[in-house]
């Protein structure tokens, strides 16, 4: 599931450019992440500053299903995980943070179950 700052980081955010097609030719227009609105998790009601992708079926299984169409910040989705016993310390290679001042792309070296 891929949240709305994800999007905006996948569109350039973190290097504050977006690429917009005019005739088949990429024009660069400077992007301002502060106006982007922040999601609010469906579970727990925080802001969502985390981005993260797992696979479909392990959403499934972790999440409840009255939630599989939120947002689902990483600490609810953390916690569903260990209620469940479900290990998915192998199934998240990027994680993207989005605040205020900065943006970051994290991309995983190891990992492990706690």
């Amino acid at each position: 599931m891929v949240s709305a700052i994800g999007m905006a980081i996948a569109l350039g955010v973190e290097s504050n450019i977006d690429e917009t097609f005019v005739k088949g030719e990429a024009m660069m227009t400077p992007i301002d992440a502060r106006d982007f609105k922040r999601q609010k998790c469906g579970v727990c009601k925080c802001q969502d500053k985390f981005n993260f992708h797992v696979p479909d079926k392990l959403w499934r299984q972790v999440v409840p299903k009255e939630y599989w169409s939120k947002v689902v910040c990483l600490q609810c989705f953390d916690e569903f995980a260990r209620t469940k016993e479900i290990n998915y310390a192998q199934s998240i290679e990027t994680l993207y943070f989005a605040g205020n001042q900065a943006t970051f792309k994290f991309q995983t070296v190891s990992s492990q179950s706690a």
